[in-house]
């Protein structure tokens, strides 16, 4: 699944590197305009029962049958509500061009409300190879099928053919690779319990979607295509590495997680593990990405983008705080605690639109910095607080993974600043290199100094043995 995410992250960046250069910034803010509404519906797509699949020790026939067919139901609403919503959206953003993209990614819902059950089922049976082929494969081609559709003069609709193929291939892989089919609706019964489960993911989802996406709709409304579309490629290309390390462990750790459940000492160590490899790659990762991000967005999306540059760098450390707060999802889920997830995404997200809204009048820059500081002052702290306050994983276990990424991320940060204002030159390339390369050396050498860095090393090959080779949990 990692091979799978570098892939489909190189296939992304190689589009967004042409694409940028032939097409203008109010053409990618057009397609965040549509994103920032039809992400409430993607976040509630699959009802949260594609996670009840995978988190449920044992699930019968009958319960995924309906589970199903529900769910398609629930997409086929979607999806009319997409249609009724674009003439409403043309208004709201005074943009006539939204409307026929929404209708466009109306089709999107079709292919993902009759995955998403399929998808469920191989991560249920650790199928990863398989989705990891399926996905990438995906990838490869629709982003290709873009580039050349920008070049042959499509314009945004390139960017959107991207999004539409990548959802339809993945269908055809996943239904090809599944030999349960659905059968006849049939009374809820027992799945009465998953649909409870599943709204409360739902409920989650729908308010991450207002912490995630009331940014770009705000921006959108406020500023305009053009200034949404440099905020949002800064965004996308600061939380691109993340979302690929993201992805590919959270049906693994999820499934494993839900299984040792029972077994309190065991659960935390593999928690602990997955949450000090992240942190040992993700926090060194994302201060050199700060530090280069004028080189990065140079390299990346070419000449006249020194707005996502700016937007980069203000996002870079509410980014950090990112390995800390997206694996708490997972305790909540395994321990079977989604209520309190809930609670917890209508507060973040209140929070979140609060940060947005004080920062709006300012510009762009004044809402990446509020969003920014209230979250790694506000909302962190009192994530990790809710999430930890029960379970067997407690406030010190996150604190003591955290202090040699910290650690390392400090000694990175004033390495990389002392060698950029002496390293005179010219070649972004090379630049880029060394850079890199001292980030590496640096937070290297950090762990290798740190007692619990040390551990952290030892316990790389570990993880990447246990999450081949799975504990041997009953089902």
């Amino acid at each position: 699944m990692v091979i799978s995410q570098s892939i489909r992250m190189f296939a992304r960046l190689l589009s967004t590197a042409v694409i940028a250069r032939i097409l203008m910034p109010e053409d990618f803010g057009l397609i965040a305009m549509v994103a920032g509404i039809t992400n409430l519906i993607m976040a509630l797509r699959d009802a949260g029962f594609a996670t009840a699949i995978i988190q449920r020790p044992e699930l019968s026939a009958h319960e995924l049958n309906n589970l199903f067919w529900i769910n398609a139901a629930v997409n086929s609403i979607f999806m009319l509500l997409i249609l009724a919503s674009a003439p409403l959206a043309g208004k709201l953003y005074s943009e006539p061009r939204v409307v026929m993209i929404m209708v466009a990614y109306s089709l999107i819902f079709i292919a993902g409300g009759i995955s998403a059950p399929f998808e469920a089922i191989l991560k249920r049976r650790m199928k990863f190879r398989r989705l990891a082929a399926i996905y990438a494969g995906a990838s490869v081609i629709s982003n290709l099928v873009g580039i050349f559709g920008a070049i042959i003069g499509m314009g945004y609709w390139a960017i959107v053919l991207i999004y539409l193929l990548d959802v339809w291939i993945i269908l055809i892989g996943i239904w090809n690779s599944v030999e349960w089919r659905p059968g006849k609706p049939e009374k809820l019964g027992s799945a009465l319990k998953l649909v409870v489960f599943g709204s409360n993911v739902v409920g989650f989802n729908l308010a991450n979607y207002f912490s995630r996406n009331s940014d770009t709709i705000l921006i959108g409304w406020r500023w305009g295509p053009r200034a949404l579309g440099f905020y949002d490629k800064g965004y996308d290309l600061l939380l691109m590495p993340l979302r690929q390390i993201n992805t590919p462990l959270t049906p693994v750790m999820l499934s494993t997680l839900s299984k040792l459940i029972h077994d309190p000492e065991r659960y935390v160590q593999f928690f602990i593990k997955a949450l000090r490899i992240i942190l040992m790659v993700t926090t060194p990762l994302i201060i050199f990405m700060i530090v280069s991000a004028d080189l990065l967005v140079k390299i990346v999306l070419g000449n006249g983008w020194d707005q996502s540059a700016m937007i980069f760098k203000a996002l870079g450390l509410v980014a950090l705080t990112q390995p800390l707060t997206f694996t708490t999802s997972w305790l909540f889920i395994s321990q079977d605690r989604t209520h309190e997830l809930l609670i917890w995404g209508f507060l973040g997200g209140l929070l979140t639109v609060a940060a947005i809204v004080i920062g709006l009048p300012w510009g762009i820059l004044g809402v990446a910095l509020s969003y920014s500081l209230s979250g790694v002052f506000i909302r962190m702290p009192l994530l990790l607080w809710m999430t930890c306050r029960k379970g067997p994983v407690k406030l010190r276990h996150q604190v003591d993974s955290a202090i040699p990424g910290v650690a390392a991320a400090l000694l990175s940060l004033i390495s990389l600043i002392y060698l950029q204002h002496y390293l005179q030159i010219d070649s972004i390339l090379i630049k880029l290199i060394l850079l890199a390369l001292t980030t590496m050396a640096v937070s290297f050498l950090t762990y290798l100094i740190l007692p619990a860095g040390r551990g952290a090393l030892q316990e790389t090959r570990q993880l990447v043995f246990d999450l081949v080779k799975q504990p041997k949990v009953s089902e």
